[in-house]
């Protein structure tokens, strides 16, 4: 009786062991955060850092990624004279950086383009529209860091992060 209450304390013994590997092994990736863009009376989107791409699809002219819908957030370059950011289609630039107020935004096109002027925390301090060349203040606001960003299509989720610092 002894033999057959090892071998089944074993049997489950291995089932518990095999179970346990195969449940750590097939863990899903979670979401780490996520949040709300809005656009003033133009809309907002959701997002989620974290989440999975499930497929890219690709041909002869580009590619596509299909799953779930993710933002694709753009960081513009520093140069002497702010930022820039240049596309095929589109040139922004933002300057001065680092400014004591007031920030140019110069756009190639004459295209309205919603904005959001965010603390590095992610608080809002700003929204509206620009288009061709428009000044941006932030006059009333203390010495730090702040994100501007550009939603330059409304059919596509991309944004154009510029990094502004404030002395």
């Amino acid at each position: 009786m002894s033999k057959l209450l090892i071998h089944w304390n074993r049997t489950l013994l291995y089932a518990f062991l095999w179970i346990a590997t195969a449940n750590c092994l097939s863990q899903n990736a979670t979401l780490s955060g996520g949040g709300n863009i809005s656009f003033g009376s133009d809309g907002e989107f959701s997002f989620s850092v974290g989440q999975t791409i499930y497929q890219f699809k690709e041909d002869g002219q580009g590619g596509i990624y299909t799953g779930e819908q993710q933002p694709i957030l753009e960081e513009a370059l520093p140069t002497k004279e702010g930022l820039l950011y240049e596309s095929e289609s589109l040139t922004i630039q933002v300057g001065p950086n680092p400014t004591h107020g007031e920030c140019k935004v110069s756009i190639s096109d004459k295209n309205r383009y919603s904005y959001e002027i965010t603390s590095i925390t992610g608080q809002s301090i700003q929204k509206g529209v620009v288009q061709n060349q428009s000044i941006l203040s932030l006059g009333n606001q203390p010495a730090g860091e702040y994100l501007l960003m550009i939603r330059p299509n409304e059919e596509k989720p991309n944004i154009i992060v510029f990094k502004i610092v404030k002395n």
